[in-house]
């Protein structure tokens, strides 16, 4: 099976996985940090609250939910690799599909998929105006595209918990 045939080569990266990581965990703990600071340099450089929340100035559900969608993927990162980290790889797709056939479970990681999804939408744009890759021109397509990027890759990451829960041969 595809699945369980990408899990063993996946754990066979042995050291080397280990590294990338190491790698990916500083990324992340980076990105949380610079993330932590800039929500709090915000709150400072406005003390008191807009009166009127809607998308004033460009806000989109994705950048006013970022702190939000960051806690929950933060969570969601951590209950993941504790569960699927020690896991023997050629049980990894009975596991799986164990784990997302349970109704809260999967509820559980469609929920963090989609705030996944709804994080992404703005954070690939933010990267572009970050990189100077923005501009009149060019922000209703960066938008879109970020927008686009982020809704396929939801749907297809969703569809796991989704056709696990509906189709019980799916992952056998």
């Amino acid at each position: 099976m595809t699945f369980t045939s990408y899990a063993i080569h996946f754990h066979a990266l042995g050291r080397l996985l280990v590294f990338f990581e190491l790698v990916l965990l500083t990324i992340l703990a980076c990105h949380v940090i610079l993330a932590a600071i800039l929500y709090f340099e915000n709150l400072a450089a406005r003390p008191i609250r807009y009166y009127n929340y809607k998308s004033a100035g460009g806000r989109t559900l994705g950048s006013r939910s970022m702190p939000y969608t960051g806690l929950l993927i933060l969570l969601f990162i951590v209950l993941h690799v504790k569960t699927f980290r020690s896991t023997d790889p050629t049980l990894i797709a009975e596991m799986v599909r164990h784990n997302l056939s349970k109704p809260l479970t999967g509820i559980y990681y469609i929920i963090s998929l989609i705030a996944l999804a709804i994080h992404t939408s703005h954070g690939f744009w933010s990267v572009c105006q970050s990189l100077g890759i923005s501009g009149r021109r060019y922000e209703k397509l960066l938008q879109k595209s970020a927008r686009t990027i982020s809704v396929i890759g939801g749907i297809l990451f969703i569809l796991i918990p989704v056709l696990i829960m509906t189709w019980p041969g799916f992952l056998r």
